[in-house]
């Protein structure tokens, strides 16, 4: 509001400043039939004062810093003998970033009041509302009244949008102190005109970028209250990061009876973390919980984990067909900015949790709800001058038969190619390589530890059975080559040996009556194969 004075301030006093007023003119109102007018377009040469008597412009110091605009579809009227201008049917005024538009603006100079309201259509509906916009913030209101002399103003059903949040206020009166006194009115994230949820107060104070104080409140599905009310609300107003409640959405399942969904709490943890709690409950019975967390360092990582927990009824406890069923599923998503440690990386995205996790839950999204696989995959490695060392893991698991496959952990070591030092068996330093000199050897070896089981056979009561189950293994290459030239011919022999160490084996045997029997034996067990060519 103290930018609303500003502007029609310096408004007003740069158009009745730039009316040329002497004893010749008889008129009271001189109209103006433009489009558009500017400050530049005027010429000052007398200012006109309380008493009607003009003084040297030279006097006076516009405060003007910028070019204002105002132009209006219909018409501009300056009314000289009662200091007032009027601006009809869209009606505009810009000055820097700040916008107004209504049908009708008029200013009082005598008693320095700003006025501006809408009107109706043919068919009685309001048109050409009064919309206040600066920056990011924007209301719309009936009727708009300012004085500058006060600095108070007086609005008329207004909504004003501050971020997520929405203040519908019947009267909302504006203080010295740049406090708004508002009554009557709802406080809401739902953006429609008439939002679908609210919470009701009739007293409310907003302090700007600080918060939201109201009397006693309670909240309001559509038209319908509920009995949620609490003796007092506050709410965060400002642009930074601050706690608050999060309103949840309302509606009705079929299975589950009513709900109300993603209600909760956010909490900013610090400028690179922060965090929301949120739950769901349905008058049937069900629940559920959820926790989303973020967190980002600029060049350096960014990333998102969300846990989710829910607890569904479905049925008649005293019939046939009641069901009880408990879900989770867990997400992780986490980035390294490239350049933040150029040798080493890091990155992981999870998706894993109960197959029937997106089936009975309302939070989800169409592509989890349809998906019947799910993977996941956490890399890490580091390079050295001379060689590699990559850890990963990795999971998938399918809906639709519950199956689950895990690599846990996979781990590799890879040696760049290295020449052996062979050049003491040289009788001289004279000349060219020898090709023992050139033979390059590589190396690279691989540990897996992998196990398949289903869905009902991972638990923690089975952890030795899943572990009997895993099957595990080193597997080692190792390739020499070189190249030799005998005359017109070029000779490039090169072996290759792979070993693999095994940590269980498998004996299978006929016994008497002709039944296959197969046992596992644990212990250690290596296998190798070469090839030369």
């Amino acid at each position: 509001m103290r930018s609303t004075s500003s502007l029609f301030a310096v408004f007003i006093l740069s158009v009745l400043t730039s009316v040329h007023v002497s004893g010749q003119v008889d008129s009271t109102d001189v109209e103006l039939g433009v489009e558009e007018a500017t400050l530049d377009s005027l010429q000052t040469d007398s200012l006109l004062l309380d008493n009607g008597a003009a003084k040297d412009s030279s006097a006076y110091v516009s405060p003007v810093d910028q070019v204002i605009t105002y132009p209006a579809k219909d018409s501009t009227v300056y009314d000289i003998k009662a200091q007032r201008v009027h601006m009809y049917k869209d009606a505009k005024i810009t000055y820097g970033d700040i916008t107004l538009i209504a049908d009708y603006i008029m200013y009082d100079f005598k008693s320095l009041e700003v006025t501006a309201y809408g009107s109706t259509d043919s068919t009685g509906n309001p048109i050409g509302r009064p919309i206040f916009k600066q920056g990011d913030q924007e209301f719309v209101s009936d009727t708009i009244r300012y004085n500058f002399d006060t600095e108070q103003g007086l609005i008329q059903k207004v909504i004003t949008n501050d971020g997520e949040s929405y203040v519908h206020a019947e009267v909302s009166k504006k203080q010295e102190n740049n406090h708004v006194h508002n009554y009557g009115g709802k406080y809401t994230t739902c953006s429609n005109e008439r939002p679908h949820y609210h919470f009701r107060f009739n007293k409310m104070v907003v302090i700007p970028d600080d918060k939201i104080v109201t009397g006693p409140v309670y909240m309001k599905i559509g038209k319908v209250p509920t009995p949620l009310g609490l003796p007092f609300g506050f709410f965060p107003n400002t642009t930074k990061q601050k706690a608050g409640i999060l309103i949840p959405e309302y509606g009705q399942s079929q299975s589950l009876g009513f709900f109300l969904i993603n209600g909760g709490y956010y909490l900013p943890i610090n400028d690179y973390w922060d965090s929301r709690f949120t739950g769901d409950i349905y008058s049937r019975g069900s629940w559920g919980l959820r926790n989303n967390t973020r967190y980002t360092k600029r060049y350096k990582y960014s990333g998102n984990i969300d846990l989710t927990y829910n607890r569904t009824l479905n049925g008649d406890p005293e019939l046939a067909g009641f069901s009880r069923a408990t879900s989770f599923f867990i997400r992780w998503n986490h980035s390294q900015n490239s350049k933040a440690r150029p040798n080493t990386t890091f990155s992981a995205n999870i998706n894993a949790g109960t197959s029937n996790n997106f089936r009975n839950n309302l939070n989800s999204t169409q592509n989890d709800f349809i998906s019947n696989t799910f993977g996941s995959g956490v890399n890490y490695s580091r390079r050295f001058r001379s060689s590699q060392i990559t850890l990963s893991a990795r999971h998938n698991q399918n809906t639709s038969n519950r199956t689950v496959n895990f690599t846990l952990p996979q781990l590799g070591f890879n040696l760049n190619r290295f020449f052996l030092p062979l050049s003491f068996l040289r009788s001289s330093n004279v000349g060219g390589k020898r090709f023992y000199e050139t033979i390059g050897i590589t190396y690279n070896s691989a540990f897996e530890n992998r196990l398949s089981t289903t869905e009902p056979e991972l638990r923690l009561d089975r952890l030795s059975q899943l572990s009997r189950e895993m099957v595990n293994g080193i597997r080692h290459n190792v390739s020499a080559n070189t190249s030799v030239k005998l005359g017109y011919l070029t000779l490039n022999p090169n072996f290759r040996l792979t070993e693999r160490w095994h940590f269980a084996r498998q004996e299978q045997s006929l016994d008497t009556e002709g039944i296959l029997q197969t046992d596992t034996l644990r212990g250690f067990y290596a296998t190798r194969d070469h090839n030369f060519s």
